[in-house]
């Protein structure tokens, strides 16, 4: 029998998607670390960056919309 070693998702050149989003979480970490004047901030995406704290996911498949709007909007009315 063969066996596969390492995640499925690297076969075809990939990165999985938890993978992103870690890479995603500590580039927007990283940026807002190099710029502390940077007080009022959302990010918005449709990976999961739920480590981050002004975090608004969309639908990949509908993009963003009415709703994702107005989560980002609070997020900006509690800053």
């Amino acid at each position: 029998s063969i066996g596969v070693t390492g995640a499925a998702c690297d076969l075809f050149g990939h990165q999985c998607p938890s993978e992103l989003e870690r890479e995603r979480v500590w580039e927007i970490n990283d940026w807002l670390a190099e710029h502390p004047a940077v007080t009022m901030w959302c990010a918005i995406d449709d990976l999961d960056l739920g480590a981050l704290s002004n975090f608004v996911l969309t639908d990949f498949r509908t993009g963003i919309s009415d709703e994702n709007v107005q989560q980002a909007r609070a997020f900006f009315a509690q800053q």
